[in-house]
């Protein structure tokens, strides 16, 4: 699950967030706070307003200009600013932090970085560009040293949010979820609608097995930016868990709709779909996702999903009375797979292998899970009991399916079953 989740860091859309320093006249402090984006799950804002000895410094207009740009993510023509303004002033460390920014944002981190470590020759006490250090080498995952120049904003800024909530990812990376919540609830301590905090806490309260606090914290991410699309998809991932697939479609949807080619988005709105025995919608997701995830420059998941598509292409197709072409499809996606005692798929890998005739192979994948937990597993299994004469068995595991699962061809099946047997 960690990488899981550090993965989908990495994938997270970038968002503006525009925050200005003020520009020096007479004692008011003129600075870069500049646009703020998600990158790879993290916000990558300056917004501390600590400008350090720029005081009583006044700032050229082109350098303004380009701050301009920057705010307008007009990338290119803020560089050409940014060295004009230097041409005027060499000492500008705003002009080379604003560089700093725009390399960093291009992905360029050794560039980026020789920019930040200039502003912060020039000018030690300017938190951001310390801040942005420390980013450089979360990047290149030195969490330890990463740590070190988050301390250095946070010392010169103590209400820098944003460097608190850059400490509680490290903090995770380096395995410390506790301290990593710490810092995560200062940032939404000093910034209440911090939404990249509340998915970093989400996301580790998930991954405790806390569902509730989880889902809380998904929801503040998304009520403090509507345009949040992967906390969208993880909120709606943790409602399909809880077997709420209408609320986990809703998600999963708004998910799609800002960003209409995410195919871990597209392939969690699949497997809803067959599920629910709208197999017609699920293979439209799972075609889809396999072409994004085939292409060469496709984004790519936190597993390997070749396997899993197919095998779920071919259980839709099975489902809808293409048996040959489905089995072809299952064939293809075992043999792909490699499951792994943390794999959270072994339904469908077990109904893969009864489609295919192999019902112990098929019972072994189903009773992997821990009773309580079979959920999907347990009409599979109940098949596979009766077809042994077990019967009470198999009408135990019928009736809590019957229970617990939502509207789905699990349940309806099973529903069918125990009326056949005589039980209502």
């Amino acid at each position: 699950m960690r990488t899981a989740f550090v993965k989908s860091l990495e994938l997270l859309h970038k968002k503006k967030q525009i925050i200005i320093f003020m520009l020096v006249c007479f004692f008011v402090v003129f600075g870069i706070l500049a646009v703020s984006e998600k990158m790879n799950g993290i916000s990558v804002s300056g917004n501390s307003g600590n400008s350090g000895n720029s005081a009583g410094k006044n700032e050229n207009t082109t350098l303004t200009a380009g701050i301009n740009m920057l705010e307008k993510q007009d990338y290119a023509q803020a560089g050409r600013l940014f060295d004009e303004s230097l041409k005027k002033d060499p000492d500008s460390y705003l002009a080379y932090y604003g560089k700093g920014r725009i390399d960093f944002r291009n992905s360029e981190f050794d560039s980026a970085k020789k920019y930040f470590e200039k502003s912060v020759s020039i000018n030690p006490d300017f938190a951001p560009a310390q801040m942005w250090l420390g980013k450089v080498y979360h990047f290149r995952k030195d969490f330890h040293k990463a740590m070190e120049y988050y301390n250095k904003a946070v010392a010169l800024d103590p209400g820098y949010a944003d460097a608190y909530c850059h400490m509680g990812y490290a903090q995770y990376y380096l395995d410390n979820e506790e301290a990593a919540i710490k810092y995560l609830d200062k940032c939404i301590e000093l910034n209440p609608k911090h939404s990249v905090a509340y998915f970093g806490k989400a996301r580790i309260l998930n991954e405790k097995e806390d569902f509730k606090n989880a889902e809380a914290c998904f929801t503040m991410a998304v009520q403090n930016d509507p345009m949040y699309a992967e906390a969208y998809q993880q909120r709606g991932i943790l409602y399909a868990g809880e077997l709420k697939y209408k609320n986990a479609l809703e998600d999963l949807n708004k998910a799609l709709k800002l960003e209409p080619d995410n195919i871990s988005s597209l392939h969690e709105r699949g497997t809803i779909y067959f599920w629910s025995g709208n197999y017609k919608e699920a293979l439209r997701d799972f075609d889809l996702a396999q072409k994004l995830y085939c292409k060469p420059d496709g984004r790519k998941t936190d597993k390997d999903l070749t396997g899993y598509l197919n095998l779920e292409k071919g259980l839709s197709l099975y489902r809808m009375g293409e048996k040959a072409q489905g089995q072809d499809y299952i064939k293809k996606g075992l043999k792909t797979i490699k499951p792994s005692d943390e794999d959270e798929d072994w339904d469908l890998i077990g109904y893969g292998y009864m489609a295919l005739g192999e019902n112990d192979t098929a019972f072994n994948y189903f009773n992997k899970y821990k009773e309580g937990d079979l959920h999907h597993a347990l009409y599979g299994r109940a098949v596979i009991y009766l077809g042994r004469g077990q019967k009470d068995k198999a009408r135990k595991d019928l009736e809590e399916s019957v229970g617990i699962m939502p509207d789905t061809w699990v349940k309806r099946d099973s529903e069918m079953l125990l009326e056949k047997m005589g039980i209502k």
